[in-house]
């Protein structure tokens, strides 16, 4: 008879372990725009504050403005995001860096999502781009 590497149990344990590490905070903006007079949502989104979730900013180490190459501030990266979220993140939504490393930014940082939410065994993944018009 085989024996589960891995059960119910151990796995919740190790997620709450993954959110434990999770050191950043991040608010959710919600995509809410809706067609109207002036035209498609699409030409001019909306977003509503919703909930406050650990996660962890990883800025792309190849991005050209990390190398001192850029000649336009266009930064990527991927945000590392709780499992609990399975189901409440779209891709038109918008994600406001807010604490970094635990401390408060004084100006937070604004991301679109540009790939995902991939949800892995332990969190969703989520690629993003820095946002200067929110």
């Amino acid at each position: 008879m085989s024996q589960l590497l891995l059960n119910n149990a151990t796995l919740a344990r190790l997620w709450k372990v993954y959110d434990s590490a999770l050191h950043d905070t991040v608010l959710h903006r919600v995509y809410t725009a809706v067609d109207d007079a002036y035209g498609p949502a699409s030409a001019h989104p909306d977003f509503t504050d919703g909930e406050s979730y650990g996660c962890l900013y990883r800025p792309d180490p190849t991005s050209p403005e990390l190398s001192g190459e850029g000649q336009v501030f266009y930064l990527e990266g991927l945000m590392n995001l709780p499992r609990s979220l399975h189901g409440t993140i779209d891709r038109r939504d918008r994600l406001r860096l807010t604490h970094l490393h635990g401390v408060a930014l004084t100006d937070p940082v604004n991301f679109e999502i540009i790939g995902g939410p991939t949800l892995g065994q332990v969190g969703h993944r989520v690629k993003i781009r820095l946002v200067l018009d929110d």
